[in-house]
């Protein structure tokens, strides 16, 4: 592993963990002001549904962390990163991962995704996209996942 990667892993990894801790020890607060701004506003507790999500994305960074971490420790602490296997565990996660945060999404944003039955696909495909925001990115990847059979991107 590169010394970039892991300077920027270095940082990276803690500063999660510390802005989790801090936003879980002024939750409370926040939540608190989120709601008076909603009150206040007459906002439909947009405010409140919006930091929820943020504290359940936070939620999901972390719990990624410690299951990236366990998946990298089954594969030989990294050595074996590249089998069959650890290809499928790491796929895997990498579904989880969006899954919850569209789950997070439908929970607290009333996010709803409707996909036309004449739209799926059918065959091969090839899909080239200008990814712009998280979400453009995601988006590919969880639809291909809940396709029946999956699509592997």
């Amino acid at each position: 592993m590169s010394t970039t990667r892991l300077r920027r892993r270095a940082i990276s990894i803690p500063g999660l963990l510390v802005v989790t801790m801090v936003a879980v020890v002024f939750a409370p607060f926040v939540f608190g002001l989120a709601a008076l701004v909603d009150v206040v506003r007459r906002r439909r507790w947009a405010t409140v549904r919006l930091t929820g999500f943020v504290m359940n994305l936070l939620a999901i960074e972390n719990l990624g962390l410690v299951r990236t971490a366990h998946a990298w420790i089954i594969a030989g602490l990294g050595t074996r990163l590249e089998s069959k296997r650890s290809r499928a565990r790491h796929q895997h996660l990498e579904y989880w991962y969006i899954h919850e945060i569209y789950r997070a999404a439908e929970r607290f944003l009333d996010l709803r995704l409707e996909v036309d039955e004449d739209s799926h696909l059918t065959g091969g495909a090839i899909v080239i996209g200008r990814h712009t925001s998280y979400g453009d990115a995601a988006l590919p990847a969880l639809l291909a996942a809940e396709s029946d059979p999956p699509i592997r991107l």
